[in-house]
């Protein structure tokens, strides 16, 4: 990946004979949004703060997946904003602002974990925050402001994949449902899948197969 202001010109060739495209993201530029970080002399090269990479990466798939169900689409595009100028080595890590956004980038980077290891019933807050390279109080403050927690956002990515089994599936015994999508407690399992959808998974699949 490359930071550059738009305007200036850059080039790109394929690493291999495969096909290759480009996604982009530009950001119109606004003094306020980018704290007042210079770009117009950023020629498209790597990261200069290796550091934000991670983060900036993160943000920019999230924003690219997600664009059309972003909750805060200008908030999302000024955390966007800055961490591509962080990256850069433009604003300083200290400003509140700056904080911010790195928190930002970090919760996608989490997210990005979690949806990577949903289905593994060791997965902990600890072990994302090792690979995040920060602290589970840390990353616990990043899901402060979120919609849901970590715990809770782990958890719906797991009980979304329960109900694709129960209905794909059908053979599937509830049990290995459950232990095939991260749980390690059936108790749990039936309890979060009942309260997400009014109903115990078996008389979901049940209903299901009535239509």
């Amino acid at each position: 990946m490359a930071i550059s202001y738009s305007d200036l010109p850059y080039c790109e060739v394929p690493g291999g004979h495969e096909d290759f495209h480009f996604q982009v993201i530009t950001v119109p530029y606004d003094h306020e949004r980018m704290l007042g970080g210079q770009t117009r002399d950023l020629f498209a090269i790597r990261f200069a703060e290796p550091a934000y990479a991670r983060p900036f990466r993160a943000h920019f798939n999230g924003i690219r997946q997600r664009h059309a169900h972003l909750a805060n689409p200008d908030e999302e595009v000024a955390h966007i904003a800055r961490l591509a100028i962080m990256a850069r080595g433009r604003l300083a890590p200290g400003m509140p602002e700056v904080r911010a956004t790195l928190r930002s980038g970090l919760r996608y980077a989490a997210e990005e974990i979690k949806a990577r290891y949903k289905y593994q019933q060791k997965l902990t807050p600890a072990k994302v925050a090792l690979e995040l390279g920060i602290s589970v109080r840390q990353l616990h403050v990043l899901f402060e402001h979120a919609e849901l927690t970590f715990a809770r956002t782990l958890a719906s990515m797991r009980i979304s994949q329960a109900r694709r089994l129960l209905v794909e599936r059908p053979a599937l015994p509830v049990t290995e449902v459950a232990y095939a999508c991260g749980f390690d407690s059936l108790a749990t399992f039936y309890r979060l899948f009942t309260g997400a959808y009014g109903m115990a998974p078996g008389e979901f699949r049940a209903a299901g197969s009535l239509h």
